[in-house]
């Protein structure tokens, strides 16, 4: 079975509903503002944080994956930026490695996005420093992709880890969705957003 078929299939849906949420579309957005970029990315890197704390144990160093909330930090520091983001988030109880293969395939997925979506704010904001994480892998963003893609199909090779790396992406996606949803809806004023000089 084609491991990044059976993922990208069962992930579809999903994926088309993130990237269709407002606080998305404005990250690609001609007019987006220093403050939306700010909320957006803070929204991520709490994301990124909890499952890079929660899940990159079971991610081999050999794949060389580069933690992306250090960067998202790195950013909002750029920004001089602070969000407040308020989360009841839950994670599954049983994690295995397979299941962690199926997050991992979304986080490490979104780079390709970070392809398209870093030149658009840098462009936007007519900044080159406040993009770290979408250029986490630069030139050798597709290499890496390419790298992913071969570790999860020598790794799930039955049926039963298939399912469950599915179902990890699954989790990952809904798991984002919900926090960007939860966080906009919170974030009652764009006043939530502090930025100091």
């Amino acid at each position: 079975m084609d491991i990044h078929a059976a993922l990208k299939q069962a992930t579809s849906s999903l994926h088309h509903r993130l990237d269709h949420l407002p606080m998305m579309q404005q990250l690609v957005s001609s007019s987006l503002t220093t403050p939306e970029y700010a909320f957006a990315l803070t929204v991520l890197g709490r994301w990124f944080e909890d499952i890079e704390n929660q899940f990159a144990y079971y991610w081999p160093d050999t794949l060389g994956i580069t933690l992306k909330a250090p960067l998202i930090r790195q950013d909002l520091a750029a920004l001089h930026a602070s969000v407040v983001v308020t989360s009841d988030e839950r994670y599954p109880l049983a994690i295995n490695n397979a299941f962690a293969s199926g997050v991992l395939y979304v986080c490490e997925g979104a780079s390709l996005g970070g392809m398209i979506i870093g030149p658009r704010v840098r462009k936007a904001l007519q900044r080159q420093d406040v993009t770290h994480y979408y250029s986490c892998y630069g030139d050798n963003t597709r290499q890496h992709w390419q790298g992913i893609l071969t570790y999860l199909s020598d790794t799930l090779t039955c049926e039963q880890d298939i399912k469950k790396a599915i179902a990890g992406a699954q989790w990952a996606f809904s798991s984002l969705i919900k926090r960007v949803e939860t966080a906009t809806l919170h974030a009652t004023s764009r006043a939530d957003i502090c930025l100091s000089a």
